[in-house]
């Protein structure tokens, strides 16, 4: 195009020059027509007109990004009516925590401590195991020798209240076990066994499992064997493993064995945590809440209550409170960790 035909004067809508001047008689009148409706279109139409369902869709998204970076919780999204484990969670997390204050308190002032036997107490003890052993339909190996070694032991008959001194079959199945990867050889090293049995601490993944699995938890052992170094090894197995055991519900006895060990962990955690052990405790809460959102099967189960806690006077367990759903909530309200219930919500 000839130079002296061009006007290049600013527009007044855009506020640019133009790139070249729709007045020159060489331009196509076509092209002129079709840069004009162009030109209609952008004044007629804004800039930051989008649309609704863009709109909604990235204020979620901004939304979800604050949660995660913002120190400040920012309101959640309501997720509709329905009830789910972690809505239980939510709405009755403040309850949950305050009863399981109330139990830590009395099992703190109640809960008894075993100290070990006296001579009496031991021989009463190798008397009601010689007699299980007696009532065993099948007698070989380590049982017979058992009671090759029990026949020089005097039985006695306790003066005492026969509930207080009865010895269930657990018991005497464990100690069978224990004895069975052990070498005794007369009486007195089996007294010394017996004896120094409670004080038993198990090493390791698989020890842990086969002792809980064994054995109720009780106040005394986690004064007797559970120390402050072991007690975090017991969360990691529970953060790592154990919960899934709550949460299918494939083998009830053990679920229900599993939520007491759990519930009594928590129970003898200490109050006052370092940054380090706070991770370790929301690393379990964060499992907790992963189980529940996914639709744990134990809801409907709740805390079994062992035979030391049904003998405390406590008040009655919520009707919510299986395992799982009591470790969130009282590492959320207990501990001071909300936004793991938070963002549940």
């Amino acid at each position: 195009m000839s130079s002296e035909h061009e006007t290049q004067a600013t527009d007044s809508i855009f506020g640019q020059n133009r790139a070249f001047a729709l007045s020159d008689s060489l331009v196509n009148p076509d092209v002129i027509t079709y840069l004009n409706q162009v030109r209609e279109e952008a004044i007629h139409t804004s800039a930051i007109s989008v649309p609704k369902s863009r709109l909604v869709s990235n204020s979620v998204e901004l939304k979800h990004m604050a949660e995660m970076y913002d120190d400040d919780q920012v309101e959640l999204i309501e997720t509709g009516p329905e009830t789910t484990s972690e809505t239980l969670v939510i709405t009755n997390s403040v309850e949950l925590s305050d009863w399981f204050q109330f139990v830590r308190k009395q099992i703190w002032e109640e809960g008894y401590i075993f100290e070990g036997y006296d001579d009496e107490t031991l021989n009463l003890l190798l008397t009601y195991l010689k007699r299980y052993l007696q009532a065993l339909k099948e007698k070989r190996g380590i049982v017979v020798h058992l009671l090759n070694i029990l026949a020089n032991l005097t039985e006695i008959t306790s003066n005492h209240d026969d509930e207080e001194y009865n010895i269930d079959v657990e018991w005497c199945e464990t100690i069978l076990k224990k004895l069975s990867k052990t070498k005794v050889r007369n009486l007195q090293e089996l007294q010394h066994f017996v004896r120094s049995s409670y004080k038993y601490t198990p090493m390791g993944f698989k020890q842990w499992y086969q002792y809980i699995e064994q054995n109720e938890p009780s106040h005394s052992i986690f004064k007797n064997i559970v120390n402050e170094t072991s007690i975090w090894v017991l969360v990691q197995y529970f953060s790592k493993e154990w919960t899934k055991d709550i949460a299918s519900y494939k083998r009830p006895k053990i679920a229900d064995r599993m939520g007491q060990w759990l519930f009594y962990v928590l129970l003898h955690l200490p109050t006052k945590l370092t940054a380090e052990y706070t991770s370790e405790l929301r690393n379990l809460g964060k499992k907790c809440q992963k189980l529940l959102s996914k639709g744990s099967k134990s809801p409907n189960h709740k805390l079994s209550l062992t035979g030391e806690l049904k003998d405390i006077t406590i008040e009655d367990i919520p009707e919510f409170a299986d395992p799982l759903a009591l470790t969130l909530a009282v590492i959320a309200e207990f501990y001071g960790q909300r936004d793991l219930i938070a963002l549940s919500k």
